[in-house]
């Protein structure tokens, strides 16, 4: 990770150290807001001491902001894979769409401790490396419109983008409130990952139909 949030030299050891660190914060947001995280907590589940920690990093949240980098940075090669995947070449916006929502719930799982501290506050870090990621998830979002609207007829197109946008979002929301902030549900009923990669897509589908005939 060439980055000024974290300390150098980074040797075989130092790097292992890091990943500890880091994969110790990710499994204490799951239960945690990071502003109720100690560094103490940190080194406890990472197994190492507090002057480890800030002996890898530069502040505490430097540590929130690498993760949040490597979130964006997962998170670009994941839409990547998709738009870019052989299988949906030349397939139709059924299966498109059901092939990005699998990977955005897959995503939200894997990071839903970083996406929620995204979408919820901020923690004493610049208010412009949030920004920043906001704007690169902005395009990664065009990004996945493009990708949808690439399997209508070209004349459809422009005049579909706003709906399709809306879908999206749609999407997304429903996504995020399942994974991310679950526990703040109001249903009585659990909804599985799987649930949600077969329902949500449907919903989409239902939804852009008109776009399809």
């Amino acid at each position: 990770m060439g980055n000024a949030l974290i300390r150098r030299p980074m040797q075989e050891r130092s790097r292992r150290t890091e990943d500890n660190v880091l994969e110790a914060t990710r499994r204490l947001l799951e239960t945690k807001w990071f502003s109720e995280i100690s560094l103490g907590e940190i080194a406890k589940v990472a197994g190492c001491g507090v002057g480890t920690v800030y002996g890898r990093f530069v502040s505490k949240d430097a540590l929130l902001q690498v993760l949040k980098q490597d979130f964006l940075l997962a998170t670009k090669r994941a839409h990547e894979e998709v738009v870019n995947s052989p299988e949906l070449a030349g397939k139709g916006l059924n299966q498109r769409v059901e092939k990005l929502v699998a990977m955005i719930v897959d995503s939200y799982r894997q990071h839903r401790g970083i996406v929620r501290e995204l979408v919820i506050g901020a923690h004493g870090h610049k208010a412009s490396d949030d920004q920043r990621i906001g704007a690169a998830m902005t395009e990664l979002l065009n990004g996945d419109i493009e990708f949808l609207l690439s399997a209508l007829p070209i004349k459809k197109r422009k005049s579909s983008r706003k709906q399709v946008g809306m879908a999206v979002l749609a999407a997304i929301n429903l996504i995020q409130n399942r994974i991310v902030f679950q526990e703040t549900s109001p249903l009585e009923f659990s909804v599985s990952d799987r649930d949600l990669k077969q329902e949500i897509p449907k919903m989409v589908t239902a939804y852009l139909a008109n776009l399809i005939k």
